[in-house]
């Protein structure tokens, strides 16, 4: 195959092809020139280019490559771009639907009928999201195991969930019928006026500080999916010190990515909408989920998780008060949960949530949520990992 010509490009992106503004925008990308990628990406959204539109409205969610969060300005590119007929950002919109952050309260039916329109069309990673969800409820569903087969012609973390229920004996084939996938689907709305399907049962681990676990919350394909999508973008975590500034340390070692509002997808939001509805906090008052991978020898030293009284963050978004963990995998040592204060270890099994409060009864920091992740002895350890505010977390 030959190259594509770099001046030929450019030269069709200066004389104002959308197309060509949109390749140099990622060939400038690829380079690290953010400056250079950002101009030709927004040349090439303002010429309605569907892939740009789409690319723009993630970075303006995300708070990305210099451009400041534009929520607003974010679900008019996606809208645009899923007019001209992006399914990517009728997925990111289903996404964001489901989470209330369009603009209005959190909409399940709303999205899953914006994701049956990206089924509709053919679109794998929309019916390897519903899949998750399906396979999730029941890791037997045959509606699901079709669609994620369906799937996995097209899209290669798809390809590599079906590899992974093949060693687990799990099921690729089925039959399919649509309006009863979905139908199932409308039983997963955790709006706090719903009853999800299934909840568990809460199990009180300890009184002071108040930790509590739900077991087998969330379904092993919905955990295999939430590690898929983070993968590529793993980094090295960091810490936040006194001054609010964050740098990596070594009292942290783990990579992780955050599956923010411009990384989302239906089966985050879900397990975001599942953790602070078990949490007894309002989803909005949450911030990103935040997947998590602890290597052997990885770990996180004894710490708070809540804001100390000079972080800049504790005045402009407000105290994080509860955190919840769900548990993603279980085949690794090591990697307990640690509370010092009353001496608890915990080893999560796949899908169960542990849900503490890092305050008091009167709102105040509690030092006795001082807790740690111990070093992963073997094997890998996945969390995700979501922090409740005591008032909604806007970016």
């Amino acid at each position: 195959m030959t190259a594509p010509d770099t001046n030929e490009i450019l030269r069709r992106a200066e004389a104002g092809d959308a197309g060509a503004q949109y390749a140099l925008a990622a060939m400038y990308a690829g380079r690290k020139q953010t400056e250079q990628s950002r101009l030709w990406l927004e040349r090439a959204a303002e010429n309605g280019h569907a892939d740009a539109l789409f690319t723009l409205s993630s970075a303006r969610l995300s708070g990305v490559d210099g451009l400041g969060a534009d929520t607003t300005a974010a679900l008019a590119g996606l809208r645009e771009a899923h007019a001209k007929g992006s399914l990517a950002a009728l997925r990111m919109l289903a996404a964001l639907t489901a989470a209330g952050r369009c603009g209005g309260a959190a909409d399940w039916r709303g999205a899953l009928s914006m994701m049956r329109e990206a089924v509709d069309a053919g679109d794998a990673p929309a019916k390897r999201e519903i899949a998750a969800l399906l396979l999730g409820r029941d890791p037997q569903d045959a509606d699901g195991a079709h669609l994620l087969g369906e799937a996995a012609q097209r899209d290669p973390l798809a390809a590599a969930l079906v590899e992974r229920r093949r060693r687990r004996g799990r099921a690729s084939l089925g039959a399919l019928s649509l309006d009863r996938a979905f139908g199932k689907l409308a039983g997963l709305d955790c709006a706090p006026d719903c009853a999800p399907d299934p909840i568990p049962e809460r199990e009180v681990i300890c009184g002071r500080p108040r930790i509590g676990v739900f077991r087998a919350a969330a379904g092993g394909d919905l955990c295999d999916h939430l590690i898929g999508a983070a993968l590529a973008r793993l980094e090295r975590q960091e810490i936040v010190d006194d001054a609010g500034v964050s740098r990596v340390h070594p009292h942290r070692r783990a990579m992780g990515a955050a599956l923010g509002f411009g990384h989302l997808d239906l089966p985050a939001a879900y397990a975001g909408l599942l953790m602070a509805r078990l949490a007894g906090a309002p989803h909005i008052h949450g911030e990103s989920v935040m997947i998590l991978r602890y290597q052997p020898g990885d770990e996180y030293r004894p710490h708070h998780d809540f804001l100390g009284p000079d972080e800049p963050d504790l005045q402009t978004r407000g105290q994080r008060v509860r955190t919840a963990l769900l548990y993603l995998n279980e085949d690794y040592r090591g990697g307990e949960t640690h509370f010092l204060a009353p001496d608890i270890a915990f080893s999560g099994g796949r899908g169960d949530i542990l849900v503490f409060d890092n305050v008091d009864d009167a709102g105040a920091p509690d030092v006795a949520a001082r807790h740690a992740g111990r070093p992963v002895l073997a094997g890998e350890k996945w969390l995700a990992s979501l922090w409740f505010r005591d008032r909604p977390y806007m970016r």
